[in-house]
């Protein structure tokens, strides 16, 4: 699907809703069918009585595969994994040798932080930029990182949403012919060689009472080692993802929703099991978040990291062993071989070599 297509929705539900003299109309926006092709592989969906579809395609998927959880071996060099400091808002960066991909911008005024950021870490150029959401804490920035950066790839949520910063947003991708997608659920990115990374949201349709629902959902794997970012999805997409099958275990966390109570059910973080926890939020916001029965949540089961407090967070990992540095902590500023930060590594095993610890102890 192409922006001008989604602009195109935008008017129609805009006239739908004039005419009709409504103004919350919960009728959920039509996609119109795309051949573009883009660099999105279409995976089989996990659940064999469901029939799932792509804008590209009608084909009945094949019955599920049984390797989800197989071993991906791990990639060579380090996969890094930055969760930039942009006060309330997302903005992630992911490294892994020449290639990089972008997740969400920050509020409108922080362009400028994370563009300097990125020119901080040598990157000229973004193999990928990908918009959770249209909303404006998540895509304020784009407009400064759709004109200082070339764009190899855009990959957006695709559900048409009314405001005034998507829609520039769209017009800047179309303007500048930047190749342009909108992955469904089970498909995956062709980032960089030896990193696996699936979308586990959107599904095949829209949920059409709530924005933060439709969030681009990721799980990215090097090897032993697995993150999964959430963007603003909460508890509906939560749970259908796992009813639609899909293994949401990590070691590492992007909490959804800024910590929000919206997301993060008991019976999802129970299943993602993670080790560490990332929050993304601003200090002092105005909406209480992270909300404190979603801190008690995730501290019990793991190490959890917030941009207020912590400043922009970084995970790096080689597939075996991932370490943990953020910017305002004096203990995981440098990555050494001093006998602490050892510790730290041998702490931060992924869930198959701690399953395999304890057993083997």
């Amino acid at each position: 699907m192409k922006p001008s297509q989604i602009l195109g929705i935008i008017v129609c539900v805009l006239l739908v809703i004039i005419v009709a003299g409504c103004t919350d109309s919960k009728t959920p926006p039509q996609q119109p069918a795309t051949t573009e092709k883009a660099p999105i592989v279409e995976q089989p969906t996990p659940t064999p009585t469901t029939e799932q579809t792509t804008p590209s395609s009608s084909v009945k998927q094949p019955a599920p595969s049984t390797d989800q959880n197989k071993e991906i071996p791990a990639a060579s060099g380090n996969l890094t994994v930055h969760f930039i400091d942009v006060e309330q808002g997302d903005s992630i960066l992911l490294e892994h040798g020449d290639d990089t991909m972008l997740i969400d911008s920050g509020e409108i005024g922080k362009g400028d932080d994370v563009a300097s950021y990125l020119k901080s870490e040598g990157i000229k150029s973004l193999d990928y930029v990908v918009a959770t959401h249209p909303h404006s804490d998540h895509i304020g920035g784009m407009p400064v990182i759709l004109n200082d950066f070339p764009i190899g790839h855009f990959v957006d949520s695709g559900y048409p949403y009314t405001s005034k910063t998507y829609e520039n947003m769209l017009t800047t991708i179309d303007k500048k012919n930047i190749p342009f997608s909108t992955p469904k659920r089970g498909d995956k990115i062709d980032f960089s060689s030896g990193i696996d990374i699936q979308v586990l949201n959107p599904g095949s349709t829209y949920f059409t009472d709530d924005v933060n629902q439709n969030s681009v959902v990721l799980k990215i794997t090097d090897g032993k080692v697995t993150f999964l970012l959430m963007g603003d999805a909460g508890l509906e997409a939560e749970n259908a993802i796992m009813q639609d099958g899909y293994a949401v275990n990590a070691d590492i966390l992007k909490v959804g929703h800024h910590g929000s109570r919206t997301s993060s059910g008991a019976s999802f973080i129970s299943a993602v099991s993670p080790a560490v926890s990332v929050i993304e939020v601003g200090e002092g916001n105005d909406y209480g978040h992270p909300h404190q029965e979603t801190l008690d949540r995730l501290q019990k089961i793991s190490k959890v990291h917030r941009t207020d407090l912590d400043g922009t967070i970084t995970i790096s990992t080689d597939g075996s062993a991932y370490s943990v540095k953020t910017q305002k902590n004096e203990l995981y500023k440098e990555q050494s071989l001093r006998p602490v930060e050892v510790e730290l590594i041998v702490l931060h095993l992924p869930h198959q070599l701690q399953k395999q610890s304890q057993q083997e102890a």
